[in-house]
């Protein structure tokens, strides 16, 4: 009874902080800081909603990701689609769309987001298509088109058109390489295409570095709760669900180096054996096997971007 009360909550002091832990979770704070006891619940609840809505199964989905293409004319350094290592491949349409028809039979067409990426989506040779079959499937969410910019400033009038028609934002990534951006704005505007910048218009793109313990010697569970991109950012892929991106995609970073992380069936759910969403929803809100080859706790971020060199100490904590 002792171990599931000091597990619930409890509380030490150091020379340097107070210690609470509640849930299995620790806060810190510094000795000198005074908090007041509305002061100390505010920071509390405000932390322990981040970590407990990991591992709430989601009502509706927010957001579901798609990749057009797996390989990219950009190659991000640590990328975390390992779009850098992938070799050229395009979805299939005709898959895509049984996919969609059937997750569109498990939601009722109630998805807050569809995201079309990559990769460089753009890249697909039946891109007009695929955007508007999707619309015609998910008549009413949000559908968005990722794209780094490359090739935009190139693409003929049928692409803007079909944007427009089928209701397509466009999402451009802002990195520091020369793209003619007020080209692509003016003909947005021209065609009443949604433009928006995804790391804002004043912001430039930087790197982070997400590595793998080759060993798999990390917590599982203590690694879902503080990943940002577990439950949330999840993947769609040949009738499969995943709940992040690295597990989507592993099998671009295990072909080209030469691993075996767990690429298996336990990282995702085949949207065709199951019986409803609300068991997609439990699946996607815990953690899977690769959860412990992630070095959470060795993640960086606002590292200058760079054009990846394919060095596998790009992906793995040196």
């Amino acid at each position: 009874m002792n171990k599931i009360k000091q597990f619930l909550f409890s509380k030490q002091k150091d020379s340097k902080y107070k210690i609470y832990k509640i849930l299995g979770i620790k806060f810190k704070f510094k000795n000198f800081i005074r908090l007041t006891e509305i002061d100390l619940k505010n920071k509390i609840d405000e932390q322990v909603d981040e970590k407990i809505i990991k591992i709430m199964p989601q009502n509706v989905l927010n957001l579901v990701a798609i990749h057009l293409a797996e390989h990219c004319n950009l190659n991000c350094q640590m990328c975390d689609n390992f779009s850098p290592v992938a070799e050229k491949e395009f979805a299939d349409i005709d898959i895509l769309k049984k996919d969609l028809t059937r997750l569109f039979e498990l939601t009722n067409g109630k998805i807050n987001e569809i995201s079309l990426t990559g990769g460089e989506a753009a890249l697909h040779p039946q891109l007009n298509d695929v955007l508007t079959m999707v619309r015609t499937i998910f008549t009413n969410v949000n559908i968005v088109l990722h794209s780094n910019g490359i090739i935009i400033p190139s693409m003929k009038e049928v692409f803007w058109k079909t944007c427009a028609d089928n209701n397509i934002e466009l999402v451009l990534t802002k990195y520091p390489i020369n793209i003619d951006l007020k080209k692509i704005e003016d003909m947005a505007e021209k065609y009443n295409v949604k433009l928006t910048y995804f790391n804002g218009t004043e912001t430039v793109k930087t790197s982070y570095h997400i590595p793998f313990d080759l060993e798999g010697r990390q917590d599982s569970c203590k690694n879902f709760i503080n990943c940002f991109h577990a439950n949330n950012c999840v993947y769609l892929r040949n009738g499969r669900m995943y709940t992040c991106s690295p597990a989507a995609n592993l099998r671009h970073f295990n072909k080209y180096f030469n691993k075996n992380l767990p690429d298996c069936p336990e990282n995702s759910i085949n949207i065709f054996e199951v019986k409803n969403m609300q068991e997609i929803m439990n699946f996607l809100a815990k953690p899977i096997p690769l959860c412990q080859y992630c070095y959470i706790s060795k993640r960086k971020f606002d590292i200058p971007w760079a054009v990846s060199k394919k060095d596998i100490n790009e992906w793995v904590e040196a």
